[in-house]
Parts: structure tokens; C-alpha cells; sequence
């Protein structure tokens, strides 16, 4: 099934609406947007000036995107029938037929040779480490100090399909052409 994808305003909407109900649900009263408040004020479902504040604080913050875009795109992503999801799994994790898929294109790959004929290459060598996603990685990794930096990074960047890396295919020697 196709439908339109969630906007960033739609996915932000729809986590401050459930903030708010999840303030509301632990009898909290949400503070309106630009709202400095001292401590904290507790929710009474039973005040209806604290029930029009905390509609209105709903509504408001419904109104900056579209909850249904996104609760239905989960809904599509979710349903069995698209075969996107792995049903059996508790988290998000991709279709077994995709991943049987996916794994019969490596297998042809290594079959034709095409996988062994590989090398990564540094797609933007006017770019540095701290460019990428790399950096905040690396601070926290054994070899952090070993001088290994680059290679480092470049194996983080082509595991994790960074667009600083690149795969591209090279001729076998003997067989011509160049890299």
C-alpha cells in the first residue's frame, strides 16, 4: 500500500500530542508552548478551567502537523500484508523474504566474482573525519589513540553506509581497464 510519508512537522506533532497526554495521564498539567512555569502544577480532570487549558494545549499542538499521516503510516508499515517487517520480531527488524532477498544478491555477487572485485574508496577526500558521524564514535573506541584514525573511519563509514564511502568496482588484473 502507498500513502503519503510523515513530515518532520507531522512526526514532531505527533510526539508533543503524546507528550502532552502522557503529562496528562501522570496528572501533570502540560505547559504551553513559550510557558516559564515555577515547580510543578498538578492536573484535576474534574477543574474545567484546567480542562479548557489542557484542550487547548492539545489542540494547539495537533494543529502543527498531521497525527493521522503519522499513526497510519506506522499502521502501514506495521500490517503483515506488506511483508516489510518481521512479524515474530518485538522490534522493528526487516521481513525475513526481504532478508532472504537481500542475502541471495550478496550470494550472486560472491558467485560472479562481481563482491572480491570490490574496493572502497574515499569518495570525497576534500572532506575530513570531522565531517561525518564518525567523530563522537571514535571517542569512545580501544584504538582512539593507536593512530589507526583513518582506517578507523573509514571501516565505521562503510558499515554504517556512509555517503564518504563509496563502493565501486575494479577491473581484475590481466583483464585491462583501470581502477
Amino acid at each position: 500500500m502507498k500513502m503519503a510519508r510523515a513530515s518532520d512537522a507531522d512526526i514532531d506533532a505527533a510526539l508533543a500530542v503524546s507528550r502532552i497526554l502522557e503529562d496528562l495521564e501522570k496528572r501533570y498539567m502540560p505547559e504551553a508552548p513559550g510557558e516559564e512555569r515555577q515547580g510543578i502544577e498538578w492536573f484535576d480532570r474534574d477543574d474545567a478551567e484546567q480542562c479548557q487549558r489542557a484542550l487547548g494545549i492539545l489542540l494547539d499542538a495537533a494543529a502543527k502537523g498531521s497525527i493521522f499521516r503519522v499513526t497510519f503510516g506506522m499502521a502501514v508499515v506495521l500490517d503483515p500484508r506488506n511483508e516489510l517487517l518481521d512479524p515474530a520480531a518485538d522490534t522493528l527488524e526487516k521481513h525475513p523474504k526481504t532478508m532472504a532477498a537481500l542475502a541471495a544478491v550478496d550470494a550472486a555477487q560472491i558467485a560472479k566474482g562481481d563482491a572480491r572485485n570490490r574496493v572502497y574508496a574515499d569518495s570525497t577526500s576534500h572532506l575530513h573525519v570531522g565531517d561525518s558521524s564518525f567523530e563522537d564514535w571514535f571517542q569512545a573506541h580501544p584504538k582512539a589513540c593507536t593512530g589507526d584514525k583513518q582506517l578507523a573511519r573509514d571501516a565505521y563509514a562503510a558499515g554504517m553506509g556512509d555517503p564518504l564511502v563509496v563502493a565501486r568496482s575494479v577491473a581484475r588484473s590481466g583483464e585491462g581497464g583501470s581502477t
